[in-house]
């Protein structure tokens, strides 16, 4: 069934439920490993195994009853017109609406109450109370599961842009196509499927929202919106060689060298994504929190990022830990945006291909191409740590970047 929904990982399946899944060993994140009938006669391993004994302390899994697939709806308004023979232009507003995206939900959250005591019971069943009287989370009761993990299409996605292509058509020796793309990208729900590598120029939220109680503030850009795409292209014949403009008679054997070359460009930019900013849980609601990585609980925001580009400590300092940033107080939620309000490095690359047609037949011929990766060899950054503390020396430097220049040849037969 999961397997029909897009937008959630592998770790949400009913089969994960026990039986099927060995209880956990509480207090620790270790599965009772005693043997069973199905381990011995099948000699099954793993977590994934029938078990008889108590599901105290082990996560459950549910869906939600009214789960429904995604639903995606495009609309756009274009004008094209021919501003001389050959060459046209063409601009359009697109927009695109999508509802029922899937997004996990973690049950087992406290609810902020915004008296002195900062949380009261949600989902998360039956509380305690210390000694100070403040009220904490206790689980699901004594001898119970540790915490529920939903599975909901409740997610939406909003997207809308200005797009503009001016194409020339093959005349000349000379095609291509310039395409801008000006827009904007917002959701509640980021996904699974945030890239969390070094060398990405992305840092996506947790999948998982800050606060289960208000779907609203986890609205925010994208993580893979980017608000200005310029791409183009070209395809030109190189006017040199028998048929062409300039050296229609040379000899052969200089022509087999010089002549029937193609040069082709390929420029790309767009602007830097907006980046997840994450630290640990203050809140008191058990706010999903993965530790030193992508969690949801997020700090505060207090004014404009100060970007510093520079060469600091042997790194380079995307911005500043300053004043911007702030733990949030005990017993409330960040005020930073799901995704932002950093923008990470925009990307530039220019690629260049050349080749040549050797042309035997009308239908055989062999081609020589030249691919230059990055030809000019520009760096493109990675994005930041975004991992927030008030005293980390690394919170905003930049440790990776994109490929650089690589040269690829290649010899092909078409007939």
């Amino acid at each position: 069934m999961g397997g029909l929904y897009p937008n959630t990982g592998t770790n949400l399946r009913l089969p994960r439920n026990p039986p099927i899944r060995r209880a956990k060993v509480a207090g620790t994140n270790n599965y009772n490993a005693a043997a069973t009938p199905f381990t011995t006669e099948a000699g099954a391993t793993g977590d994934f195994q029938p078990s008889q004994q108590s599901v105290a302390g082990s996560p459950m899994y549910a869906w939600d009853p009214t789960m429904q697939p995604a639903i995606g709806e495009q609309w756009n308004f274009t004008i094209q017109h021919e501003l001389a023979k050959n060459l046209t232009m063409q601009v359009a507003y697109v927009g695109q609406k999508a509802t029922h995206l899937v997004v996990p939900l973690d049950l087992g959250q406290n609810q902020l109450d915004g008296a002195s005591t900062p949380y009261i019971g949600g989902y998360n069943g039956p509380q305690t109370t210390n000694s100070a009287g403040d009220v904490t989370g206790g689980g699901f009761g004594p001898n119970s599961f540790a915490d529920v993990y939903d599975t909901a299409s409740v997610g939406t996605m909003r997207y809308d842009a200005l797009q503009a292509v001016l194409q020339k058509r093959t005349s000349w020796g000379l095609e291509g196509q310039i395409a801008y793309t000006f827009g904007k990208c917002m959701t509640n729900s980021s996904g699974y499927y945030g890239t969390y590598s070094t060398n990405s120029e992305t840092t996506s939220s947790s999948a998982y929202q800050q606060n289960l109680y208000d779907p609203r503030s986890n609205w925010a850009r994208c993580f893979y919106d980017s608000s200005q795409v310029l791409s183009a292209y070209a395809l030109y014949e190189l006017p040199v060689g028998h048929g062409k403009q300039f050296g229609h008679d040379l000899p052969g054997a200089v022509n087999e060298v010089v002549g029937n070359w193609s040069l082709g460009p390929i420029f790309s930019y767009h602007a830097g994504f907006p980046l997840a900013i994450y630290g640990s849980d203050l809140s008191g609601t058990f706010s999903p929190d993965d530790g030193p990585g992508p969690g949801s609980a997020r700090p505060n925001c207090n004014g404009p990022v100060h970007y510093a580009h520079q060469t600091a400590n042997g790194q380079y300092e995307w911005f500043a830990n300053d004043s911007s940033f702030s733990p949030e107080a005990a017993g409330t939620f960040g005020t930073c945006p799901a995704q932002g309000p950093v923008i990470g490095p925009h990307y530039v690359d220019v690629d260049l291909s050349l080749q040549k047609n050797f042309q035997f037949t009308e239908t055989k011929r062999l081609q020589f191409r030249a691919d230059f990766l990055n030809a000019f060899n520009h760096p493109n950054l990675a994005a930041p740590n975004m991992y927030y503390s008030p005293t980390s020396t690394n919170f905003g430097y930049i440790t990776g970047s994109q490929d650089p220049r690589n040269l690829e040849f290649a010899l092909k037969f078409y007939f």
